[in-house]
């Protein structure tokens, strides 16, 4: 069990593991306890740090106005940003774990120019303008590499870029 203790002289909690060990004689009978109290505040003290970097990056990540995704060699999603929840319009339970080429292409396979398959065969970034409905956008593509250099994920940035293609267009 991990227990708070109020420090009156520092004014700050010391976090402490208390666990404890009953000790029998030789008829079987408890005669003791033994209790252990591990002094973990600066274990506590790095895994709040861990929690507040980990939540400043998560509202880092979702303020960004492009879809961001995180995507494994086989095309499934491991994270993403509240823009491609937006944009594949379903909640993140109904998307992690799920190929991007289904939740956006409603295809059983990656299409033929998916920029995730070619930035897994060239190890490279990779990048495409394609038209989905209404919207032109430019889907990046960075590949993140292991230890051992094989590509273990792919980063993808979808920017919706139909409002430059109008004018492009119009010009």
């Amino acid at each position: 069990m991990e227990l708070g203790i109020l420090s009156p002289e520092r004014q700050e909690i010391t976090w402490v593991l208390v666990s404890a060990e009953p000790l029998f004689d030789s008829q079987g009978a408890m005669k003791w306890i033994v209790v252990t109290f591990t002094d973990i505040t600066e274990r506590r003290r790095h895994e709040e740090e861990q929690r507040q970097a980990s939540l400043a990056w998560s509202a880092t990540f979702d303020a960004m106005q492009d879809a961001v995704a995180l995507i494994d060699p086989d095309g499934n999603i491991l994270k993403c940003n509240r823009a491609m929840q937006t944009l594949i319009g379903k909640p993140l339970p109904k998307i992690l774990g799920r190929p991007c080429y289904e939740l956006v292409h409603g295809a059983r396979s990656p299409i033929p120019e998916c920029p995730q398959v070619t930035a897994l065969q060239t190890g490279r970034r990779a990048s495409l303008e394609m038209k989905i409905g209404e919207h032109t956008y430019h889907i990046t593509v960075d590949p993140i590499h292991d230890d051992a250099g094989r590509i273990k994920a792919g980063v993808h940035i979808i920017s919706d870029i139909t409002e430059r293609k109008e004018v492009e267009y119009a010009l």
